[in-house]
């Protein structure tokens, strides 16, 4: 989980060697893990899942891409 002033994103689907401890300031192009196998979907290619929630709603993370969040 990451959150912004904005923003909550919640990120599935990492390995267990997060790049980041808890409390950790994230800067864009900052690496926070390493794709994994979500083991729900083994039969898929390695990806991960990113949910994003703004004041508790869910939103498309899409909107956010090229953002200055």
């Amino acid at each position: 989980v990451i959150k912004s002033p904005t923003y909550t994103a919640y990120y599935s689907g990492l390995s267990d060697k997060i790049s980041l401890s808890k409390g950790s300031e994230v800067k864009t192009g900052d690496v926070i893990g390493t794709a994994s196998v979500v083991p729900c979907e083994i039969m898929d290619d390695t990806h991960i899942h990113v949910s994003i929630r703004v004041e508790g709603n869910y939103v498309d993370p899409l909107t956010l891409i090229n953002s200055n969040e």
